[in-house]
This record gives structure tokens, sequence and C-alpha cells, in this order.
């Protein structure tokens, strides 16, 4: 079968199960609505990272004539996760009743994502490609510096109190 968030094509029927969740909604941003306009929603990957992967959704309101205005966007982060590899020592199950015990999932690896590999491979394609990596990697700096600053990491700083 096609297995895309484990690398593409696959025989192998044992490989642990694998479920991405979303994680968070980075940064809604919406413009003046109209309410007698439709909406058009755009959604691409802009990056994958070892176990999570950004999808940024460009918001659009669609004229009688079919024009478009863009009027918001949001970033999604979503997360892989499976099953914890089998421990020797306990072999999942409790001695006594002899019931499977639920452990946590962890992090999944997900293969890289290659913006470039379409049939419309062109150097603008490809510059555009460029353009939404780098864009997801400042993306991901950002999260991980907010998160540093977090009050589960950090006390607040005597501006803030």
């Amino acid at each position: 079968p096609y297995r895309p968030a484990r690398g593409g094509w696959s025989a192998a029927e044992d490989e642990p199960p694998l479920t991405i969740v979303t994680a968070a909604h980075d940064g809604l941003s919406l413009g003046r609505l109209d309410a007698s306009k439709d909406l058009r929603l755009r959604a691409y990957a802009t990056g994958v990272f070892r176990s999570s992967i950004e999808v940024r959704t460009d918001v659009a309101q669609v004229a009688a004539d079919g024009s478009e205005e863009e009027v918001g966007e949001v970033l999604t982060v979503m997360v892989a996760r499976q099953p914890p590899p089998p421990s020797s020592a306990s072999g999942g199950a409790t001695a006594a009743s002899g019931t499977q015990r639920h452990q946590p999932l962890v992090a999944a690896p997900l293969p890289p994502l290659d913006l470039t590999r379409s049939s419309e491979s062109s150097p603008e394609a490809e510059a555009e490609a460029e353009q939404r990596r780098q864009e997801a990697e400042r993306n991901q700096a950002r999260r991980k510096a907010q998160a540093a600053k977090a009050l589960k990491h950090a006390p607040p700083t005597q501006e803030e109190v």
C-alpha cells in the first residue's frame, strides 16, 4: 500500500499504526468579511519536520465574477504519533489480569517534504517551494522561541509582573 507519511510504497504490514493529529492553530488572522460573498479556503503544506507538519490555509472571498480577494490565513501544526516500541521488561501486559496496558503515543518520524516533486516543476515553482520551506523554518523557530518563554519554562520578567 502507498503510505505517504511513511515515505511512499511499503510492503511492511507490521509497521506501527500512525496517527496524525492537530496540535495547534497558529496566528489566525482575518480581515473584514462580507457575509454576501463565499469563502474559498486553499491549504498546502509548507514544511515537514522530524515529526510535525505545518499547513498554511489561505482564506479568500469570492466575488460574483469569480475573482478572489485574500482576507486571511492560518497556520496549522499537525504532529505524527505512534505506539511506543514494545518493552521487553513489561511485555505490554499486566501479569495479574493479562490485559493490555495503555501507553501514551510517542513522536513518529516523517519523511521530508519534497515541494518540487510535481508535474509543474519549473524554476518559478522551485523558487516558490524554497520560499515556503524558509517560511516554515522561520515559523518553527518563532514557535520554539515562544515556547521557551512560556511560564512553565521560565518565570515572568520584572517588566511582565
